[in-house]
C-alpha cells in the first residue's frame, strides 16, 4: 500500500508515523475480528449475556483505520478531495496503472 501511495505523490518519508498508525490499526481490527470469529461476539457469564470486549476494540480499530484512510485518500469521499496530477498511462514500478490494473 506504502508504494502505491508513493508512486501517486500522496505519501512522502514525513508521512511515516502516519502510514505506520494505519498499518497498527488495520492490524488491530483484523486480530480483533479474528477473535470474534472464534470465540463469538458474545459472552455467556452465568444466565447473562456481555458483549466480548474483542467487539469494542475492533469499533475502535475501524474507526481509527477509517480516519487513517481519509488522510490518505483511501476512502470514495476522501479520494474527491484529493488533488493529484495522474500521468496518462503511467505504470508503477509493479506494472499496474492507476486503477489498479496490471498492463504486462
Amino acid at each position: 500500500m506504502g508504494k502505491r501511495l508513493f508512486d501517486m505523490g500522496l505519501l512522502t518519508v514525513l508521512d511515516e508515523t502516519a502510514l505506520a498508525m494505519y498499518c497498527a490499526s488495520l492490524s488491530r481490527w483484523i486480530q480483533a475480528n479474528g477473535e470474534i470469529e472464534e470465540y463469538g461476539a458474545v459472552l455467556v457469564q452465568g444466565s447473562k449475556l456481555k458483549q466480548s470486549p474483542w467487539v469494542a476494540i475492533a469499533n475502535e480499530a475501524w474507526r481509527q483505520t477509517i480516519r487513517m484512510m481519509a488522510e490518505f485518500g483511501m476512502t470514495p469521499s476522501s479520494r474527491s478531495r484529493v488533488s493529484i496530477e495522474l500521468p496518462t498511462g503511467h505504470l508503477d514500478s509493479d506494472g499496474i496503472d492507476w486503477f489498479g490494473e496490471r498492463k504486462n
